[in-house]
């Protein structure tokens, strides 16, 4: 037998389906968010400028991550919720992960993977409300009148997940978690402006 290494760049893989050209509401969290500091850094990618150039090891975390996203899209959508094509209002676009009719209500799903703790209940994270708040506003404005979210996370880092030690016997020893969340119309409205007023301020509405 013999064996070689081979030198290779890393894969990049970005994160869900193809993005039209034009503001995304995705651009408008991230800017929102370094602005006040709930992300690390100071640059802010314009609308349909290209991703810099990261670190090998940022560029192999998020792949991962992306990665494990699109299985759980693939195993939920077959079972749970279909993905909508991509969405606009107010000439922003939007990718929600999955829709469905539930009830006789519209639920909005959501599927993430993290290096973070199971132990942090993900309405505690900005970013993730943001995001959930925004598809929900905007799937509302254009007719779909959806009346919770439900959010299924992976867990990814080793010894992030509960210790075996730790877990009561009724508890899944898995590192996942599934969150529905009911927002209040104010909530949605004052989230929607806020990302109006980023665009409007950087010029980008």
């Amino acid at each position: 037998m013999t064996a070689e290494e081979l030198h290779e760049d890393f894969p990049w893989q970005d994160s869900g389906p193809p993005r039209g050209e034009g503001l995304h509401v995705s651009d408008l969290i991230r800017a929102y968010a370094i602005r006040f500091k709930l992300l690390p850094g100071d640059i802010v990618k314009e609308p349909g400028v290209a991703r810099p150039e990261l670190p090998l090891e940022l560029r192999a975390r998020f792949t991962t991550g992306f990665l494990w996203e699109e299985a759980l899209e693939y195993a939920f959508g077959r079972r749970m919720a279909a993905r909508p094509a991509e969405i606009e209002y107010m000439g922003i676009l939007a990718s929600p992960d999955g829709l469905k009719y539930e009830d006789g209500a519209w639920v909005l799903e959501e599927y993430k993977s993290t290096w973070g703790s199971p132990k942090k209940d993900p309405e505690l994270s900005w970013l993730y409300m943001a995001q959930v708040k925004a598809y929900t506003y905007m799937l509302r404005k254009i007719g779909y009148d959806v009346q919770s979210t439900v959010m299924r996370i992976l867990y990814l880092k080793e010894g992030a997940p509960w210790r075996w030690n730790d877990v009561p016997p009724e508890d899944p020893p898995v590192p996942y978690r599934v969150r529905r969340l009911t927002f209040e119309d104010a909530e949605l409205e004052m989230l929607w402006n806020m990302l109006l007023g980023e665009g409007k301020a950087r010029g980008w509405l």
